[in-house]
């Protein structure tokens, strides 16, 4: 049993697999969500963790664009809370410039603005970490404090917004049997250029008090204007009014069921 998380070593990822794994399997480390998935997909290991969205920053379009395609489903969520630290060599002062993935530099961005300095993307938290400790330049990352021990660095912890949480989903082959506490996502599309589909949709899960946790569109990639939309929403698959809403939705818009699965708790408001 492995599940693999998107690597290296140190990253939010490593922590959230860490979290849900609970010595009941191992973690492996993927270089890309992509690959990740793919590993999953071919079962070279039994789920893959990926981040899904930030309470600061949104969606992270790799994994949305991987749930368009995968016969994965959702069998679990986890909810982390997100802690950046600003690391350095020991012997540097005040960076000259700082790295780190986009969505902590995005998410540290007022902090950064106060500190001055040029910024620089790097595939991950870990990957600016490690790049900054084999550097002779006055460089800082923005990482986990795993990754600032694992590779030597003085670590500083940057005062960010105390809601900052970062979403993971684990996609394996089957999703969860109900709990009594759980979520629902499904993948909704257009059956043809028809006004008014969507809220036909909405409607469905409005006439049945079916809470909406999340709505997003994204792009199909055919051409403008033509859009997925991903819905989460409060219940699991099994129950009769949410099989009841799906059955309808599907007389009016293609439906794609992502998974059911245990609501992950958490604190955002």
């Amino acid at each position: 049993m492995a599940l693999g998380y998107l690597g290296p070593e140190g990253t939010f990822s490593e922590e959230a697999a860490a979290a849900y794994a609970k010595g009941r399997m191992t973690i492996r480390p993927y270089p890309s969500i992509p690959l990740l998935i793919k590993a999953a997909e071919n079962g070279e290991i039994s789920a893959a963790l990926a981040p899904l969205e930030n309470s600061l920053e949104g969606s992270v379009g790799p994994t949305l664009s991987a749930l368009t395609a995968t016969p994965l489903l959702i069998a679990s969520e986890v909810v982390l809370p997100i802690a950046h630290f600003l690391a350095v060599r020991p012997e540097t002062g005040k960076p000259r410039r700082v790295l780190s993935h986009p969505h902590a530099l995005a998410q540290c961005g007022d902090y950064l603005t106060g500190l001055d300095v040029e910024i620089s993307e790097t595939a991950s938290t870990a990957a600016a970490a490690r790049t900054v400790s084999e550097s002779r330049q006055e460089l800082g990352a923005i990482c986990t404090l795993r990754a600032a021990r694992l590779y030597g660095l003085q670590a500083t912890e940057i005062p960010t917004c105390q809601t900052n949480m970062t979403r993971f989903i684990v996609l394996a082959a089957e999703d969860a049997p109900p709990t009594g506490h759980d979520k629902t996502s499904v993948l909704l599309s257009a059956k043809a250029d028809r006004s008014g589909w969507l809220y036909q949709v909405l409607k469905e899960f409005a006439a049945r008090q079916i809470n909406l946790t999340r709505i997003e569109s994204r792009p199909t990639g055919k051409a403008l204007g033509h859009y997925h939309f991903f819905i989460d929403f409060e219940g699991h698959r099994s129950e009769g009014r949410v099989s009841a809403a799906l059955e309808k939705i599907a007389q009016t818009a293609g439906c794609r069921l992502l998974g059911s699965y245990p609501a992950a708790k958490t604190d955002l408001p």
